[in-house]
C-alpha cells in the first residue's frame, strides 16, 4: 500500500484544458527514494496493542496527511512509546500520529464501528477520506465511505451516496473521488467495482462508466467464490492511466482477468483496448482462493506498476509472486517484465520508491521459482519483508525481516524521509524489536546502491590466468593491457593478490569492486568480491546470500515430517556451472556468460548490492559464442576473446542483445598480435589518465543566471574543481553558482573541470541575458524582528516603508507546542510542529497604506518564548503572494537544511530556520546563495533562534531550496522552510 501525494497532470482536449491532481489510496506514484532505508526500525512508531483473544489485530491502510500519519485496519487500541508517558488510547481502528515524534494525536478521536480498508488524504491535506465496511461514524449513518477533518475527527460536508458493498480503496483525480470494491450500486445506481464522487460534496459523479464483472475463479474453474469487484486501484503520475486489480473477469464487456488498465479521458474513461494480459488466468489453488491478486503500486515516475499475489505454488503462473508490467509494454498477451517468486507464500503489499520494490506479506524466501513451500534452488531468507530491484526483482541486500511472520504485513508506506509497514506481528527481525504492528525504516542511516560502473574504453584490460593454445588451462598471473578499441599497448605485469588465477571462470568489475567465479577452499564455487584499485586487492569475501548469517538458522515455524524447516536458502545453479564458465560481464542488472560445449550466450539476472543470482537463466544470443575464452563490454559493444586463435572480437551490444556483424577489433597471435585468452578478462583502473568532459546547463531570468556543471565526468576519476569564467571580467568555482551579470548581452561562458590527476577539461558557451524592465521584479523593501521570553503574545513593529500593495511575510516560532493566532488579514502559509519542543508558523497578506509604522501582535495559546519576524516585498503578485511553502523538522544536529521546492522564473526565495537548545547562539549560512534579511540571536535555556534570508534576486526556473544554515552546538528541535513568492505580472 503506497503514500498520497498530489501530482500534477495536463489533459488536453480540443474542448478543454482540465489539471488533475492525482492522489489514490492504496496505491500511488509514491515517494522516490535515492537509496534503500535503513535495516534497523526508528522507536518512534506507536504501538497497536494485542487486546482480543478472538479479534486478529492489523493494520490495512496508511496515509500521510501533512504532518500527521494516519493508520486505520482492525485495532482498538494504541499506546504512544517515546510520548504522553506511555499512554494508551482508546482508537477503534484508525488513528493518527506525529511521524516526528511518534506521539499519537489526541485530539483525532474519530469513532468507526466497523472495518476500515483504506484511508487517503483529502484534496486539501486537512481532511481524510475512510472506506470499508463500517456503518456509522461518531454514531451518525456513514456507511463505507466517509470524510472526517485531521483537526477535530468529526465529519466533513461531504456526504456519499450508499455503496451496497465494501469499499477496498480509494484514489483522487482533480475533483473526482474514485471509489473501489465490492459493490454492484451506489446510491442506488448502478456500479460495478468501480465508482467516482464530487470531492467535496460527495455527490455521485456520471464520470465512471467502467464496471466489472464475472468471478474469476468460480464456478468453471474451481470451488472457491468471493465477491466480485475491485480489490486495488493506482494512478499514474500523470494521471493517464488507472490499474485496477480485483475478483473480475470481463471489463465492460472486454476480456480482463484481475487485471485491467483505464484510461482516463477528460469527459469518460475507457478499457484500454490495447492492454490484456492471460498470465492472470489461471486459477492456482481452486477451492481455496476466487481471486488471488492482492495489491499493486505505480513507480513513482509512472513507466511501471507492480503487482503481488497469493495462490499458493504454482510453477509458471503468477500466484504467490510480484510482478512488473512495463506501460510501454502493450498487446492482447501481454508479459511482465519479471516475476519475483516466493515458493508458495502469499505477498499482499507492494511500494514502489524507484531505487527498490518493497514487498509484505507471509513469505519465507524471494528468488525461488522451484520452490513448493521449500526453499528450491536459489531462494534467499526474506521473513515477511523484502526490497526488491526495479529493473529484475532480484532481492536487494535489505532483510530486517519479521519474525514471528503472522498472516503478513499487508500495508507499506512510503514517505520522504522512509518506509512504514504495517502489519499483524509484533516485532522486527526474529524477535528482536518490539515494534507492535507498525514500524518505521527511516532513509537516514540507508544505504546508497553500489555502484555498477563496468568500464569504458580506452581503459586497462586486465587479463588474469591468461591462457594460450597450448595452455588452456591459463597462468596464475595477471597482465594489463591497455587499449583505446583501436591501439593496443604494451603489458604490464599486475599482482596477483593471492590468487590462483588458472582457477578463476570470468570476472568483471563493478565500479571499485572485482568479482569473479571461483571455487572455496573447500571447493565449493562462489561468486567472490573484492576491491581492486589496479594494483591492490582487498580481503575476498564469498557472495553467499543463500546462507545468510542471521537467518539460516532460525526456525520459519512451520515442519516437514515433523522436522523445523528453517530460513536456509539454496545455491542457484549457475554455482554448479561456474566450472564451464568461458567468459563473464554485467550490464543493467543482468550477469551474461559463456560455457564450454555451449554455443549460446546466457543470462541470469544478478544484484551487485545482495550478491543474489537469479535462478532461471535466459539466452541473449542462442548460436556464435562456442569459442570464447574471457569477455568484456564497452558501451554498446561486446568483446571476447577467441578461445581458437586468441585474437579479440566485437559486436554490438543493443538492449542486451548482440546486434549485427562480427568482426575482429584486435589481432591475435596469429597475425603478430598479443594473445587476448583469459580466464577472466575485465575493463579495470589504471593505464593514462584521461581528461575530464566539461559540461554545464544554464538557466536565468533577467540577469540573473543559475549555471550547474553536474554533468561534467571523469571517466577514470573523479572532478575535483570547478572553475568559471563568465565572460565579463568575473570569475567563480564551484560545482553549481549563481551569477548576476552587470548588463543586457551575450557572452562566451567558459567551464574549466580539474580531475583527480590535475588534467583539465574545458567547455564554452555563448549565454545571453536581457535585464526585465524598470520597476518590473520582486524587491526587499524591509524587515523587522523581535524576541520575547515567557510572554503569551508577541508583537513586531511594521517598517514606516512600507507601501500599500506589498506582500507581508510573517514568521513566529516558539519554543513549544504553543501556537500563535494571525493577525486581521494574515493568511497561513505553512507550520511546522516538533512534539511539544518546537512550532514555527508562517503567514501572509498584502499591504494597505494604514499598516506603515503600525504594530502588529500576535497571540499564543499559552506561555513561551518565541522570535516574531516580518519580511515586506514589492513586486509580489496581489492574487497570489506564495507559490508555494514547504518545510520540515530536524532532530539534533547542527547543519540543518531547508527543504527543496520548485519556483518560476523570477520568483524570489525566502528561507527560513529555527532552533531551540539550551544555549547561546546564533545562525550562519554556510553558502552564499542567500542573503540574510533579519536573525534573532537564542540566548539559551529553550529561548528561540531564528533566522530569515532570501535570494536577494529573481531566481532562474527551476529547483529552488536545499540550502544549509548552522547552529555551534546540536539542537534539541529545528524547523526550516523554503518559501517561493510569486512575481507580479
Amino acid at each position: 500500500m503506497r503514500a498520497r501525494f498530489k501530482l500534477v497532470c495536463g489533459l488536453v482536449t480540443a474542448a478543454i484544458l482540465t489539471t488533475l491532481t492525482v492522489a489514490t489510496g492504496s496505491a500511488s506514484a509514491g515517494s522516490a527514494h535515492g537509496s534503500i532505508v535503513s535495516a534497523l526500525p526508528d522507536a518512534r512508531t506507536p504501538q497497536i496493542l494485542d487486546t482480543s483473544s478472538t479479534v486478529e489485530e492489523k493494520v490495512l491502510d496508511m496515509a500521510q496527511v501533512g504532518n500527521r500519519i494516519v493508520v486505520v485496519g482492525i485495532f482498538s487500541q494504541v499506546r504512544d512509546v517515546t510520548a504522553n508517558g506511555g499512554k494508551t488510547y482508546s482508537r477503534p481502528n484508525v488513528f493518527a500520529f506525529d511521524p516526528a515524534t511518534g506521539a499519537v494525536d489526541p485530539s483525532f478521536d474519530p469513532l468507526v464501528n466497523g472495518e476500515v480498508r483504506a484511508v487517503l488524504a483529502g484534496p486539501a491535506g486537512t481532511t481524510v477520506y475512510f472506506g470499508g465496511t463500517f456503518t456509522q461514524l461518531n454514531g451518525v449513518s456513514s456507511r463505507n465511505v466517509v470524510e472526517v477533518s485531521l483537526a477535530t475527527g468529526d465529519r466533513t460536508a461531504f456526504r456519499a451516496p450508499q455503496p451496497n458493498g465494501a469499499i477496498n480503496d480509494l484514489a483522487l483525480t482533480g475533483d473526482r473521488l474514485i471509489l473501489a470494491g465490492q459493490f454492484t450500486t451506489v446510491g442506488g445506481v448502478p456500479h460495478g467495482g468501480l465508482a467516482t464522487l464530487n470531492s467535496t460534496t460527495g455527490d455521485l459523479d456520471a464520470y465512471m462508466n467502467v464496471d466489472v464483472a464475472q468471478n474469476h475463479n468460480y464456478p468453471d474453474r474451481g470451488t472457491a467464490k468471493a465477491a466480485v469487484g475491485v480489490e486495488k486501484v493506482a494512478v499514474s503520475a500523470d494521471g493517464s492511466r488507472l490499474v485496477a486489480i480485483g475478483n473480475f473477469r470481463q471489463a465492460e464487456g472486454q476480456v480482463r482477468d484481475q487485471a485491467m488498465v483505464v484510461l482516463l479521458g477528460a469527459t469518460s474513461p475507457t478499457v484500454d483496448p490495447n492492454w490484456r494480459t492471460r498470465r492472470f488466468e489461471p486459477a492456482c489453488n481452486s477451492a481455496k482462493f476466487d481471486s488471488y491478486v492482492r495489491d499493486l503500486d505505480f513507480a513513482p515516475d509512472g513507466s511501471y506498476f507492480v503487482i503481488v499475489a497469493t495462490g499458493s505454488p504454482f510453477a509458471g503462473t503468477l500466484c504467490d509472486a510480484a510482478s512488473r508490467w512495463d506501460v510501454a509494454t502493450t498487446g492482447q498477451d501481454v508479459a511482465p517484465r519479471w516475476v519475483a517468486n516466493t515458493g508458495g507464500d502469499s505477498l499482499y503489499s507492494a511500494e514502489v520508491t524507484g531505487s527498490a520494490v518493497y514487498v509484505g506479506g507471509h513469505q519465507r524466501w524471494m528468488n525461488n521459482p522451484s520452490g513448493a513451500d521449500s526453499a528450491a534452488a536459489g531462494a534467499v531468507p526474506r521473513p515477511g519483508i523484502a526490497a526488491l530491484d526495479p529493473r529484475t526483482g532480484i532481492p536487494l541486500s535489505w532483510n530486517p525481516g519479521r519474525s514471528p511472520r503472522g498472516d503478513g504485513a499487508a500495508a507499506l508506506l512510503a514517505t520522504s524521509t522512509g518506509l512504514y509497514v504495517g502489519m499483524d506481528t509484533e516485532y522486527i527481525g526474529n524477535r528482536q524489536y518490539l515494534r507492535p504492528r507498525l514500524a518505521y525504516f527511516p532513509l537516514a542511516g540507508g544505504t546508497a546502491l553500489p555502484s555498477e560502473d563496468t568500464g569504458t574504453l580506452p581503459a586497462n584490460v586486465f587479463l588474469a590466468g591468461r591462457q594460450t593454445a597450448t595452455s588452456t588451462a591459463g597462468t596464475d598471473d595477471v597482465r594489463a593491457r591497455y587499449y583505446t578499441g583501436t591501439t593496443v599497448g604494451a603489458d604490464q605485469v599486475v599482482p596477483t593478490g593471492g590468487v590462483t588465477w588458472s582457477g578463476v571462470r570470468g570476472g568483471f568489475m563493478a565500479g571499485n569492486t572485482l568479482i569473479y567465479g571461483a571455487q572455496s577452499s573447500g571447493g565449493i564455487w562462489y561468486l567472490w568480491r573484492r576491491t581492486f584499485d589496479g594494483t591492490t586487492y582487498g580481503p575476498a569475501a564469498a557472495f553467499d546470500p543463500y546462507n545468510d548469517p542471521y537467518w539460516s538458522t532460525i526456525s520459519t515455524g512451520s515442519t516437514r515430517n515433523g522436522q523445523p524447516i528453517y530460513y536456509r536458502g539454496a545455491r542457484p545453479t549457475f554455482y554448479s556451472q561456474l566450472p564451464t564458465v568461458t567468459g563473464m560481464f554485467f550490464r543493467d542488472g543482468r550477469l551474461y556468460y559463456t560455457r564450454s560445449g555451449a554455443a549460446q550466450l546466457f543470462y541470469r539476472s544478478f544484484s551487485v548490492d545482495s550478491g543474489v543470482v537469479g535462478q532461471t537463466e535466459y539466452q541473449a544470443a542462442s548460436t556464435g559464442f562456442s569459442d570464447v575464452a574471457g569477455t568484456f563490454v564497452s558501451g554498446d559493444t561486446l568483446y571476447w576473446a577467441t578461445a581458437s586463435t586468441g585474437e579479440l572480437r566485437r559486436v554490438p551490444f543493443v538492449n542486451g542483445v548482440p546486434t549485427g556483424t562480427v568482426t575482429v577489433a584486435a589481432p591475435g597471435p596469429r597475425s603478430g598480435g598479443p594473445d587476448w585468452r583469459a580466464r577472466a578478462m575485465f575493463l579495470g583502473p589504471g593505464g593514462p589518465n584521461q581528461a575530464p568532459t566539461a559540461a554545464f546547463a544554464s538557466s536565468c531570468a533577467g540577469l540573473v543566471c543559475t549555471f550547474d556543471a553536474s554533468g561534467s565526468a571523469d571517466r577514470d576519476g573523479t572532478v575535483t574543481g570547478y572553475a568559471w569564467n563568465f565572460g565579463d571580467g568575473t570569475t567563480g568555482t564551484g560545482v553549481r553558482v549563481n551569477h548576476t551579470f552587470p548588463a543586457d548581452g551575450s557572452r562566451p561562458v567558459t567551464l574549466t573541470v580539474t580531475d583527480d590527476d590535475g588534467a583539465t577539461g574545458q567547455t564554452v558557451r555563448t549565454v545571453t541575458v536581457t535585464a526585465p524592465p524598470a520597476g518590473t521584479g520582486i524587491a526587499l523593501r524591509a524587515s523587522n524582528g523581535a524576541s520575547a521570553r515567557a510572554v503569551t503574545s508577541a508583537s513586531v513593529q511594521v517598517p514606516a516603508s512600507v507601501q500599500a500593495g506589498d506582500a507581508l511575510l510573517l514568521v513566529l516560532s516558539t519554543n513549544s507546542d504553543a501556537a500563535g493566532a494571525a493577525p486581521a488579514g494574515f493568511a497561513p502559509e505553512a507550520s511546522q510542529t516538533s512534539g511539544t519542543n518546537i512550532t514555527t508558523q508562517l503567514w501572509s497578506r498584502t499591504a494597505t497604506a494604514a499598516d506603515a509604522g503600525s504594530t502588529l501582535t500576535v497571540a499564543l495559546t499559552k506561555q513561551a518564548k518565541v522570535t516574531l519576524q516580518l519580511l515586506a516585498y514589492s513586486g509580489v503578485s496581489a492574487t497570489d503572494l506564495v507559490s508555494s511553502a514547504s518545510g520540515r523538522v530536524d532532530v539534533g544536529g547542527t547543519s540543518h537544511t531547508t527543504p527543496t521546492a520548485t519556483a518560476a522564473a523570477g520568483s524570489w526565495v525566502v528561507s527560513v530556520w529555527s532552533d531551540k537548545q539550551n544555549a547561546a547562539r546564533s545562525w550562519t549560512m554556510t553558502g552564499s546563495d542567500a542573503t540574510v534579511r533579519n536573525s534573532q540571536a537564542g540566548v539559551g535555556s529553550g529561548d528561540m533562534a531564528t533566522l530569515v534570508a532570501d535570494s536577494g534576486v529573481g531566481v532562474p526556473a527551476g529547483q529552488v531550496g536545499g540550502l544549509t544554515a548552522t547552529v555551534p552546538a546540536a539542537s534539541n528541535r529545528a524547523t526550516m522552510f523554503t518559501v517561493v513568492l510569486t512575481p507580479a505580472g
